[in-house]
């Protein structure tokens, strides 16, 4: 049995379980949900319209719950990072290694929000405006939306890894 606290291994299972099903729920959108909906449009059973609606409704469930998971996760491993500076399991200079990496691991997986407002905000934003436009303007514009989504998944994928990278991160300071 290990000597560390119960508090400190929660954070642990919280941190690194989070952190790499936030990267997956994130991934899901790329790899499954959008391109679903683009070959839906390529194939002529959905409208442009429809398509950049349906993309709204599923950016929207995702705006709403994985910064909360974000947050929740980079703060188990904020705690991970200041407990491990002074538990008496770890001694020395090891304990500012592991604290190093867990605070690094928060930083990465709560990067997803500035990586959204920094790298994504103007595709957002365009998609956004299509999925408001009447259904005759936006089918108008269906190859303009295509593309557009086209760019999200990629964008997407991109910020998948910073939870990912995050929890490898959690994972080797835990090891440690």
């Amino acid at each position: 049995m290990s000597a560390l606290p119960l508090g400190f291994r929660l954070a642990q299972l919280l941190g690194l379980t989070g952190a790499a099903w936030l990267s997956g729920n994130i991934a899901a959108f790329s790899f499954v949900a959008a391109p679903a909906l683009l070959r839906s449009c390529n194939e002529g059973s959905a409208s442009a319209s429809t398509v950049v609606k349906q993309w709204r409704s599923i950016y929207e469930g995702g705006k709403a719950q994985n910064p909360p998971i974000a947050a929740a996760t980079a703060f188990s491993f904020l705690y991970l990072a200041w407990a491990s500076r002074s538990t008496k399991n770890v001694a020395g200079p090891m304990a500012w290694e592991i604290s190093t990496l867990y605070g690094t691991a928060s930083f990465l997986t709560l990067g997803i929000i500035p990586f959204t407002l920094i790298f994504m905000r103007g595709n957002l934003n365009a998609l956004v405006s299509k999925a408001n436009m009447d259904a005759v303007s936006a089918d108008k514009s269906g190859l303009e939306i295509q593309i557009l989504i086209s760019k999200w998944i990629a964008l997407n994928a991109i910020r998948s890894m910073l939870p990912l990278a995050g929890s490898v991160v959690g994972m080797i300071a835990t090891f440690l």
